[in-house]
């Protein structure tokens, strides 16, 4: 007998776009803009483009170097349908990235030290590595001004984000959050989900399931912040029987 299986997001990991670049505490990018960074379209930090976003900021004239991930990863392909979404991106998604540019470094540790490392490099990687290496984070302007990276921000974009499942199976239309307008809301995150059968345990496994989940979607959230995560927004909420639900 088929058991549904219900996918619960419980933890949003935003991408950090961090570089490093001698004088430049504070950047604005758009989506289109960091596709032509990660395209290999606009190569030096002083481009038009760049500017444009930036008013009177000063930007060297220094090459961009692009740091990618050279495994596997969810990160990149996030990275790249956000780009497509939102920023007219035509290289392509998946776990392989394809912008054909750049030198690339193996894992999250990889990409954000080589970062730290080069003036003048820039990379996309999961917050918690940005912080970590403190590497300088971008602020996003996706139409309605520039947004800075935190956890409120970030938690924005997923109040408005649309569920493409159904009943409790809480997939999320990422695309929502990728091509949010909202103001203050950060569009650049990827969702990790439980995944749980709908129907099928015995009564004690049932139980140990909705305790855990209750568990994990009220005060299992409390240091999520502190680690470089977001926390589910208040749109996100746990019924009595346990399942996490949206309002």
């Amino acid at each position: 007998k088929e058991n549904p299986a219900w996918n619960l997001p419980l933890v949003f990991g935003p991408v950090a776009v961090g570089y490093k670049v001698s004088g430049v505490d504070s950047l604005v990018l758009d989506a289109k803009t960091t596709a032509a960074i990660f395209s290999g379209a606009v190569k030096k930090w002083n481009d038009p483009a760049i500017k444009a976003l930036n008013g009177s900021a000063s930007l060297p004239d220094k090459d961009i170097a692009v740091i990618y991930r050279s495994d596997e990863s969810g990160t990149t392909d996030n990275f790249q349908k956000y780009l497509k979404v939102a920023g007219g991106w035509t290289k392509g998604d998946g776990k392989q990235f394809k912008g054909g540019v750049g030198e690339g470094k193996e894992k999250s540790a990889g990409v954000s030290q080589a970062v730290g490392s080069i003036d003048g490099a820039i990379t996309y990687v999961e917050w918690s590595f940005a912080q970590d290496n403190k590497l300088s984070v971008a602020k996003i302007d996706a139409g309605a001004g520039a947004v800075e990276l935190t956890a409120e921000s970030a938690g924005k974009a997923i109040d408005g984000a649309k569920v493409k499942g159904e009943g409790n199976n809480l997939v999320l239309d990422l695309n929502s959050i990728y091509g949010t307008k909202a103001a203050g809301a950060y569009p650049l995150l990827l969702a990790t989900y439980e995944i749980v059968c709908s129907k099928g345990y015995d009564a004690d496994t049932a139980k140990a399931v909705k305790a855990f989940l209750t568990v994990a979607a009220s005060t299992g959230q409390a240091q999520l912040a502190d680690a470089g995560y977001v926390p589910l927004p208040k749109a996100f909420h746990v019924r009595r029987d346990g399942v996490v639900s949206h309002d």
